[in-house]
């Protein structure tokens, strides 16, 4: 994923994938900054957004996860599913 990513930039779909391969390789900090510009790029559906903040719990604790949904409620308060 890291190839796609550096041949183009702008697939949201690779920066998703490669997100969730470091969360699994135990790289939280650099899954997090991935997803980040993924939803940069372009708007997530709050599923998208719940499903990796769920991925993040059981790969990076409780704490990161909250605070990444914390984050993106700060940044796009329209997101009100995920606080349900």
């Amino acid at each position: 994923w890291m190839e796609k990513v550096r041949r183009d930039p702008s697939d949201v779909t690779a920066k998703k994938e490669l997100s969730f391969a470091y969360l699994v390789a135990g790289d939280p900090n650099s899954s997090i900054e991935q997803f980040y510009n993924a939803m940069k790029l372009s708007k997530m559906d709050s599923s998208d957004i719940i499903t990796y903040a769920n991925n993040l719990q059981a790969f990076g604790g409780r704490d990161r996860a909250r605070q990444f949904l914390s984050d993106v409620l700060r940044m796009d308060p329209s997101q009100s599913a995920i606080r349900e």
